[in-house]
């Protein structure tokens, strides 16, 4: 399934999984008991919001963020953490361009109640911030590479991604992200065989609005 999925930082030493998206791979159950986003006043007002469905791969990115921070304190686990990057931060069809064009497109779509001049603030303001998650990431991929990567240097670098993140999410309505955070636990628990995708008959499993949801999903991104 197109999921980044959670690990722990001892998950990291086992071989990777075979799904399409994956930057720290591994299979773990989610705790919805997530800090809450930070939130600062937005720079414009909202009309409508995107639907969930746009929103759940960048609520991925952010569990795996928030996983991310106790692998690059164990120095046992910076080898596989380094090939999970390398891939990630890798080229123009890696993992890192797909999470930037999907809060592109996530941006595109949301609509303003403001004038045009709040609302570039606010496009822009969301735009460095998924790109500051990027650039922290390809710096943790570069101490990786070097023969006495700095846990000093990984741990800032960690937290600064986990934090543009969360940035990022501060722009987005609460209820967006809880309903987003929701289905993914809900399709998780749903793939009975953790093969990565749904059959029809773990589809079933889920209510009505979660499997119409992680339909237009799939349709959008894929599995």
């Amino acid at each position: 399934m197109a999921w980044l999925l959670l690990t722990s930082a001892a998950a990291l030493l086992a071989p990777p999984l075979p799904t399409r998206r994956q930057l720290l791979g591994g299979v773990s159950s989610l705790a919805l008991g997530l800090p809450a986003v930070a939130r600062a006043a937005p720079p414009a007002r909202l009309a409508s919001s995107p639907a969930v469905e746009l929103l759940e791969p960048l609520v991925e990115l952010r569990l795996s963020l928030d996983a991310l921070q106790p692998a690059a304190a164990r120095a046992e686990a910076w080898p596989a953490l380094r090939r999970r990057l390398e891939a990630f931060c890798g080229g123009p069809l890696s993992e890192q361009y797909f999470y930037l064009g999907v809060a592109q497109q996530y941006a595109a779509a949301v609509e303003y109640d403001d004038l045009e001049e709040f609302a570039k603030t606010d496009r822009r303001a969301r735009a460095e911030a998924m790109e500051e998650v990027m650039r922290a990431l390809r710096r943790m991929k570069e101490e990786l590479r070097k023969p006495a990567p700095d846990g000093g240097e990984l741990a800032a670098d960690a937290r600064a991604a986990q934090q543009a993140m969360g940035r990022w999410l501060s722009f987005v309505p609460q209820a967006d992200v809880e309903r987003a955070t929701r289905l993914y636990a809900n399709v998780a628990a749903a793939d009975a065989d953790r093969d990565g995708k749904l059959s029809e008959a773990e589809l079933r499993t889920l209510g009505e609005g979660d499997r119409a949801a992680w339909k237009a999903r799939v349709a959008m991104f894929g599995e």
